[in-house]
């Protein structure tokens, strides 16, 4: 409760606004970041415990649910103009020498490249990079007074690893703001170019709704702590910057256990999505689904795990600003095994429990009560996306 008294009184201080009638010119972002600053931020262990009460009916505990984490983080930001470089006579042996060591390139090194251009280019350029690695997540458990790993021990005990459902190697951002030089002649409908590239080494996950459940009982958590929103005047100034972004995954592996009895492996390699102003495009190398079977071998009863679906070098681009959506799908193949004896009804039962629970969850975890699912109602028809579908080859085993 103090906590949310002192962020509602932090954020009760309005800001005070220009009249209408006050014509002020168009603000620039990279006009306000400060210029000739490099600097290098890293915490090796940043850990959060989040929870909320449990919904479960009959639950008489004060049993509270959640979410923990831990994760590496590091932040770097450089700012240089051409003046600046003049400090760093020693840049480009430092460079080599990385680059023999086959060590990243520095932020300031790059800074330093692009900063020597600006002249030519009426140019410059601030470099942003966050960095967060060995990213965790687990179900956690707590009371009003303590909570299951009151000390933080879990990145160093193994019973606290094994229970980490979701992990990522690692996670880098980079954004590039760019724009004219501050000063410099402003020409009429000039933006700043903002380019923001994320890129993930690896996904391993283990997911049910269970997992599911727990996280949104964290996310409310966070949600009770902030204010209350308030209503924003609708700003009729142009935006001064364009923002194009870029998510990179190599490779993501996820385990899925659906609440009836069926489970799905899942593999996409290669993922990439770009967010142009004309809408939205997706590729990827490989996508493989793979379902559990129930074998004999040499009379003993043994699991194996058999190919459901495979779809190589696909891309896919939603339009942006058309209706209905348009969306063209490419791809170089796809084939669909159903497995001998496997009944794919069964699975296609268990992922539609696991949407509508989803869609429950999502509503009855806001209201802090614990309800049913009601009854289906009527819904209104679904309207369909001009879809254009190309393959080279397809396969029905």
């Amino acid at each position: 409760a103090a906590m949310r008294v002192i962020i509602a009184t932090a954020s009760s201080k309005r800001k005070t606004t220009p009249r209408d009638d006050q014509i002020s010119p168009p603000r620039y972002l990279l006009d306000s970041l400060p210029a000739g600053l490099s600097l290098s931020l890293s915490v090796g262990q940043v850990m959060a415990f989040v929870t909320g009460p449990d919904l479960a009916p009959g639950e008489d505990l004060n049993i509270y649910r959640g979410v923990a984490f831990h994760t590496g983080v590091s932040f770097t930001y450089c700012y240089l103009r051409d003046r600046h470089c003049e400090g760093f006579p020693d840049l480009l042996s430092r460079r080599q020498k990385r680059l023999q060591l086959s060590l990243n390139t520095e932020l300031l090194a790059m800074a330093a490249g692009s900063s020597t251009a600006s002249t030519l280019t009426q140019t410059e350029q601030a470099l942003i990079k966050f960095t967060m690695w060995d990213l965790a997540l687990r179900d956690a458990l707590s009371t009003r007074f303590v909570a299951d790993d009151p000390y933080g021990a879990g990145d160093s005990s193994e019973d606290y690893r094994s229970q980490e459902y979701l992990r990522v190697e690692e996670v880098t951002a980079d954004v590039a703001l760019s724009g004219r030089l501050p000063g410099g002649r402003v020409v009429s409908g000039s933006k700043d170019d903002c380019a923001i590239t994320v890129n993930i080494k690896r996904i391993r996950g283990y997911l049910d709704l269970a997992h599911a459940y727990s996280l949104l009982l964290a996310l409310q958590a966070f949600k009770t702590l902030s204010p209350p929103r308030r209503a924003k005047a609708v700003s009729t100034k142009e935006s001064t910057m364009q923002v194009t972004t870029q998510c990179n995954i190599d490779k993501i592996q996820l385990m899925w256990e659906f609440p009836l009895r069926m489970k799905l492996y899942s593999r996409i390699s290669s993922l990439s999505v770009q967010c142009p102003d004309t809408g939205i495009r997706v590729n990827w190398s490989s996508v493989l689904l793979a379902v559990p079977l129930d074998v004999m071998c040499d009379s003993i009863p043994q699991v194996e795990w058999q190919e459901l679906l495979q779809l190589p070098d696909w891309s896919i681009f939603i339009q942006a600003g058309v209706l209905p959506t348009a969306i063209a799908i490419e791809g170089a193949s796809a084939r669909l095994r159903i497995p001998f004896e496997y009944v794919l009804a069964d699975l296609i039962l268990d992922m539609n429990v696991t949407f509508k629970s989803l869609k429950h969850l999502t509503k009855m975890v806001p209201s802090g009560v614990f309800s049913n699912p009601p009854i289906p109602s009527a819904e209104h028809a679904k309207s369909m996306p001009n879809l254009h579908l190309r393959l080279i080859a397809l396969t029905v085993e």
